[in-house]
């Protein structure tokens, strides 16, 4: 290699996923739909929970829960309750850029993930919404269905 950078890093292994079989566009898929929470959660990219950043100690929190699904996303500039801005500057990398993660779940759920992520959250923002949900699922032709 000539340029270029090789990160290794220690992995927790908190949910193992089974492999899907390569999908045929012929294949059948499931089908979800009807009303939802989405719930974003805001909160700074330095925040931490026992050692490690927020953010990811609440994505894994969310998979041991079974929730459908997260995503983190990673802000380039925004500011809170205490008013101080956040960005990242050309000559200085700042380590606390505002971070938002979004989840969306069914109805019954979002009061339990609300509870949970409460009980993580020190400073930071709570948002739930009724949405509509959309959701496909490929399944192995003549296999069971992928339940949520």
């Amino acid at each position: 290699m000539s340029d270029g950078l090789i990160e290794v890093q220690d992995t927790s292994v908190v949910k193992v996923g089974k492999k899907e079989k390569k999908m045929d566009a012929k294949q059948q898929h499931t089908e979800k739909r009807g009303p939802a929470k989405m719930i974003r959660v805001f909160l700074g990219e330095a925040d931490r929970w026992h050692g490690e950043p927020l953010y990811e100690a609440i994505v894994k929190r969310l998979r041991m829960m079974d929730v459908c699904g997260a995503t983190v996303y990673r802000g380039i500039l925004g500011y809170g309750a205490k008013g101080h801005t956040h960005k990242q500057h050309f000559l200085h990398l700042s380590h606390d850029l505002p971070v938002m993660i979004s989840i969306v779940e069914s109805a019954d759920r979002a009061d339990e993930i609300r509870n949970t992520v409460e009980t993580m959250l020190t400073d930071g923002l709570i948002v739930i919404s009724d949405v509509e949900m959309f959701r496909l699922v490929r399944s192995a032709a003549g296999g069971p269905d992928v339940q949520s």
